[in-house]
């Protein structure tokens, strides 16, 4: 992780950040398509199961009552309408059966539904016949049969007929509720796990911010040692420099520029150690010459002349004449001196011609450095501006997802109200339904014993006629009690048909708000999976306005150090033009003397050296294009494309 730059790692925190999104958005996908096919299976086939065997129920049930009442009617209207009535229902529970046997073919169907199914079947097939048989007695005019048959047989087969119904009815309730408690789990687990995917995700971020921060922590450091060089503070150890990002070029080049200071010092030294060397040595010269006689005065005018030619900057003055044999050393030490300082003078020309050349790359490559920073100093001033232009418009953007993730959970809060009301209607209005049944065979009754009691009256206006004269009276209310119990039995049949006609109505109202209890659950789906992509939305923008909080604060700390770098390079820069005017001042000097020759300068001459490597580092480079950078190791120049590119 060392070799990669800060852009990298910042990118990579980035996309760590948006993996730990789509994570969550995969799992959340997973558990609301399972949460999904729980309620396919309830509301598209146990409730449809469940529906188509009420209709069973129903239709075996009005169908025994038919049967019942076929037994006791006798006016061929009520036969004929009964036996309709027969008809419709047989036909309404065929309607059922079809749609029913084929939602079980599916590869969901258990064998204990298939065996309640077939006991359903069985039944049917045994009744079916009794109740034909019955018809069948009826119409030949057989009713004690007809009775006998229906008590007998036909009444338990109804009754083990209902009692198949109602298991299976039983059964898809209680897969129903089965299924009701899977998807309660799953969602409690699916909460839990997207509860902890965005701890993880918290975690990750503090960690990125923390390793993002220590990256960039070096640059404090170098900072000061920059100043301290500014100062001609040299004897420091750079750090950082085995780093190959952009703070590793940083403390490389700084090692530069620094090896370069030490060797302007050790030039500094050298130079004035030989010019008090030389003066020393023109002391003692001078008080020889002051102790000396005539030859004295001889040497002393030859040695003026020459100090006179040597004063006007003659340096190939040298003593000729024959002298004594005392002061030949004398005269050779002269001579040998002043071929020594011809020969350091040029020595100090060509040193004095490099240090001007080296100081004008140098003055040129920091005013370079200083435009560049400059500018650097400018984008950074830029980038800072936009990046809190950014953190503005992105905290505005999470506080806008908070404020919809609580909308979307009101929301969620009332479609799950709303929910449990039309539960709530759907209870009632199945109890209503319920009611209907009950009153519907109270009716049943009511006609019965209206029936039963226009026979009586019947009988007994038979009676009261066969009593002449005595039994008149008695005619007269039996008469009245057969209208009354024909006016009964009417008023039966007509609340009988409200009441049937209000329990389709009901039926209907129960499918309708089963149909809606059903489209609220899936809006409720619906709501909670918008409220987990807003809440992850709300999280996410969260993160990124945190990070980029971070990141302006870093830009600006940068900001800061890019605005002290671009104030020790101009103050680099004025000491480096201040060198090459006292360069050029001294190069002024040295051209008064006339010097017979110039040495040969060495290639590992330190000056020269350091102007190669000075000259390495101001000079832009051509940049390669399809070979990587060189690594700088040890004190090797940073390649100036490299600093250029930082």
């Amino acid at each position: 992780m060392r070799t990669l730059s800060i852009r990298n790692r910042l990118n990579l925190a980035f996309v760590g950040v948006l993996a730990i999104s789509v994570v969550v958005a995969a799992v959340a996908a997973v558990q609301v398509h399972a949460i999904k096919e729980n309620l396919q299976a309830v509301n598209e086939i146990n409730s449809v199961k469940q529906r188509y065997a009420i209709n069973f129920r129903g239709s075996v049930h009005d169908r025994a009552i038919d049967v019942r009442d076929l037994t006791l009617l006798t006016a061929p209207a009520d036969i004929e309408q009964t036996l309709a009535s027969i008809e419709t229902l047989t036909a309404k529970y065929a309607e059922s059966a079809g749609p029913l046997d084929a939602l079980m073919t599916g590869a969901e169907v258990t064998a204990e539904e298939t065996g309640i199914l077939d006991s359903i079947k069985q039944t049917e097939t045994r009744t079916l016949p009794m109740v034909e048989r019955i018809i069948a007695l009826q119409a030949a005019g057989d009713i004690d049969g007809a009775k006998t048959l229906l008590l007998t047989e036909a009444r338990p087969a109804f009754v083990e007929w209902l009692a198949r119904i109602n298991q299976f009815i039983d059964l898809q309730e209680a897969r129903n509720k089965a299924i009701g408690a899977e998807t309660t789990e799953a969602v409690r687990t699916f909460t839990l796990l997207i509860f902890g995917l965005c701890l993880l995700g918290l975690m990750l971020g503090g960690a990125i911010a923390y390793w993002a921060t220590r990256s960039i922590a070096p640059l404090a450091r170098l900072t000061q040692i920059m100043g301290g060089m500014a100062r001609g503070e040299f004897e420091v150890d750079i750090p950082s420099r085995a780093r190959q990002d952009e703070i590793g070029s940083i403390a490389n080049a700084l090692e530069v520029l620094r090896q370069g200071g030490v060797e302007n010092e050790a030039l500094k030294a050298a130079a004035l150690n030989f010019q008090n060397d030389l003066d020393r040595q023109l002391r003692e010269k001078q008080a020889a010459f002051e102790a000396s006689g005539v030859e004295q005065k001889r040497l002393v005018a030859a040695m003026a002349r020459e100090l006179d030619r040597l004063a006007n900057g003659d340096l190939g003055a040298r003593v000729t004449e024959n002298l004594a044999t005392e002061y030949k050393q004398l005269q050779d030490d002269f001579n040998r001196a002043v071929s020594q300082l011809d020969q350091a003078l040029g020595s100090v020309r060509e040193t004095t011609g490099s240090i001007r050349n080296g100081s004008e790359e140098i003055a040129a490559a920091s005013d370079e450095l200083a435009k560049r920073t400059e500018q650097q100093a400018a984008s950074l001033e830029e980038t800072a501006a936009a990046l809190e232009q950014i953190t503005v418009t992105v905290r505005r953007t999470a506080s806008g997802s908070q404020q919809a993730a609580q909308a979307v959970a009101s929301a969620r809060g009332d479609a799950e109200a709303s929910g449990d009301i039309v539960q709530r209607a759907i209870a009632a209005m199945s109890q209503i339904e319920a009611s209907s049944t009950e009153i519907n065979q109270i009716i049943g009754v009511i006609d019965e014993i209206a029936f039963q009691t226009n026979l009586l009256a019947l009988n007994a206006g038979v009676e009261a006629a066969r009593a002449g004269d005595a039994g008149r009276g008695f005619a007269v209310v039996a008469q009245e009690v057969r209208a009354l119990a024909q006016r009964s039995a009417e008023a039966a049949k007509e609340i009988k048909a409200l009441i049937s006609t209000s329990g389709q109505q009901v039926s209907q109202g129960v499918s309708l708000v089963g149909e809606t209890g059903e489209s609220l659950a899936r809006i409720v789906g619906q709501v909670a999976a918008i409220d987990g992509l807003v809440s992850e939305i709300s999280a996410s923008a969260q993160e990124q306005a945190s990070s980029l909080g971070q990141v302006n604060t870093a830009v600006s700390q940068m900001d800061q150090m890019v605005q002290q770098n671009a104030a020790m390079v101009e103050e680099a820069t004025a000491a480096s033009h201040a060198l090459k005017t006292e360069s050029g001042e001294l190069n002024a000097l040295v051209s008064r003397f006339n010097i017979t020759g110039s040495p040969t300068s060495s290639s590992s001459h330190p000056v020269h050296a350091a102007q190669a490597r000075i000259a390495d580092f101001a000079r832009p480079a051509a940049r390669p294009v399809s070979r990587p950078a060189p690594r700088s190791v040890g004190n090797t120049a940073v390649r100036a494309d490299e600093w250029e590119e930082f």
